[in-house]
Parts: structure tokens; sequence; C-alpha cells
């Protein structure tokens, strides 16, 4: 049996049959983390007693990865059976913008900045930088965490490339 289920611009989470057995799987997949590369980034990961978890790293770039992929591979007879599931982590996890959201969401960065501007620049109208500086302040940390997610779309396709590229030619 080999599915894979739907998509959501969150996850992909893929089940397949291999015609190979566990521990060869396992070893496949120790093998390649180390010697896989796309491009500027490689594939890494730990796997332990079945259980996996790869990501990303970009080769000059510090900090997490954007996208993290958990998994298993369990015996099933002279077979195997992988299940993965790669997904954003949080906090890009509950961002789910469309364009109409972000243009309002720009719109009201733009605007909150400009009023407490005039705020500050006018003693009379203090309580309006006192109001939108935050607004303004959250609206940039949304956009700046929305633009971070498309940034990090193509981790979570690198990912399933590199289970493909690797699992593939075991599938059932």
């Amino acid at each position: 049996m080999t599915k894979t289920p739907p998509t959501n611009k969150n996850s992909i989470s893929l089940e397949w049959d291999l015609n190979c057995t566990k521990d060869e799987a396992i070893d496949i997949l120790k093998k390649n983390l180390t010697s896989t590369r796309f491009t500027t980034k490689t594939v890494r990961g730990r796997i332990t007693d079945g259980k996996f978890k790869i990501w990303t790293k970009t080769f000059g770039m510090r900090g997490r990865s954007t996208v993290v992929g958990l998994g298993s591979i369990s015996n099933k007879g002279n077979q195997s059976h992988i299940s993965a599931e790669l997904k954003f982590i949080f906090p890009f996890s509950i961002i789910n913008l469309n364009t109409k959201k972000i243009i309002l969401l720009v719109a009201t960065n733009v605007t909150s900045f400009a009023l407490s501007l005039v705020g500050n620049l006018i003693n009379d109208y203090q309580i309006l930088a006192t109001i939108f500086f935050p607004i303004g302040f959250i609206s940039t940390l949304i956009t700046v965490l929305a633009f971070c997610k498309y940034v990090g779309e193509s981790e979570l396709l690198d990912l399933k490339n590199f289970l493909l590229k690797n699992m593939g030619s075991y599938r059932i």
C-alpha cells in the first residue's frame, strides 16, 4: 500500500510500503543524511530505534530550520513501512495568510506607524502613539514571520524530495 494523502500548506504526510527490511531502510537513511546536498542545503537528522527526525541546514545560516520531518520505519514481514510528516515548526505553522490578508496586514502596518509618528511629533496627539505603535509592531512581526514561511516552503519540498530520492526506488 503506497499512499500520499492530500497536503495542506503547512505539512506533507507520506506513507509508503518498502521492499526492503527495516534495518536496510534505516541504513539507507543514515548513509544519505550527511551526503545528500541540494544546492546550498544539506539534510541533517537523527535516527533512533526506527524513529527519525530530519531537517535542512542551509550553508552559512545559523538558527533553526523552519521545517522538520518526523517519521518512523516499521517491520512488515520481509518488507518495511515508512510514515513521515513534514511540517512547519511553531510559530510558522500558525501563519496562514492569503494575498488579501497580506495586503490588509501591510496597510495596517503602514497606517499604524504613520499614526504613531504623528502622535510622537505632535504633543496633543500622544495617545495615538500609545495605541498604534503596538499595533504596528505586531503587524510587522506577523509580516516578517509570513515572509520567513514563504521562503521556508522550499525546505518542505526539499525534505519531500530527499525521501523520494532515497526511498523512492524501494517503494512498492
